[in-house]
């Protein structure tokens, strides 16, 4: 009898715990990922016709990439972090300022912008944006908002040292 007690205590705990990893699988590292998709976004860039009003559409995009938001953990972000080759035509065509361009068959004045989107990239939900620093050699660009954000937060980040060797990494993009 003492047997089939110990069996079924056994079972009973085993039973409890596939329920709760069931009903509350996340852990630590899973809360921390799901965190940290609060804190991506896409970077669009392209070219505003100077002299009629276009919506980015497939002839005006020049780039589009991923991007996360840094900052004070307590404020809302004011900076986002993309890759250099997603700004570089930005700077390969005029840096903002406005040039005459061929887009398609036509020929236009206009500027390259940067949006930083919230949503998909169709949607209305986004927030110019402009570079403050960048650096092809890392493939790194440093984009400054046009104003801070609570749509995102800052992701946190720190400095790596020899603990973080074989630990495990983890990528996000847009959408997280």
């Amino acid at each position: 009898k003492g047997k089939r007690l110990i069996s079924l205590l056994i079972l009973l705990i085993m039973m409890v715990g596939m329920i709760t990893i069931a009903v509350f699988p996340a852990t630590a590292a899973e809360d921390r990922i799901n965190d940290a998709r609060n804190s991506v976004g896409a970077v669009l860039i392209y070219f505003e016709d100077a002299e009629k009003s276009y919506l980015p559409s497939n002839e005006t995009v020049f780039s589009l990439g991923s991007c996360f938001f840094v900052g004070d953990e307590r404020e809302n972000p004011e900076y986002a972090i993309t890759n250099y080759h997603v700004v570089s035509t930005y700077y390969e065509n005029g840096s903002g300022k406005v040039v005459n361009a061929t887009i398609g068959d036509e020929k236009r004045k206009g500027r390259l912008k940067i949006r930083v989107y919230f949503d998909t990239v169709s949607s209305n939900d986004f927030i110019e944006a402009y570079p403050v620093e960048v650096d092809d050699k890392y493939d790194l660009a440093l984009l400054r908002l046009e104003y801070p954000t609570d749509k995102r937060k800052a992701l946190p980040l720190m400095s790596p040292d020899d603990s973080l060797v074989g630990k495990k990494v983890y990528v996000l993009g847009f959408p997280g």
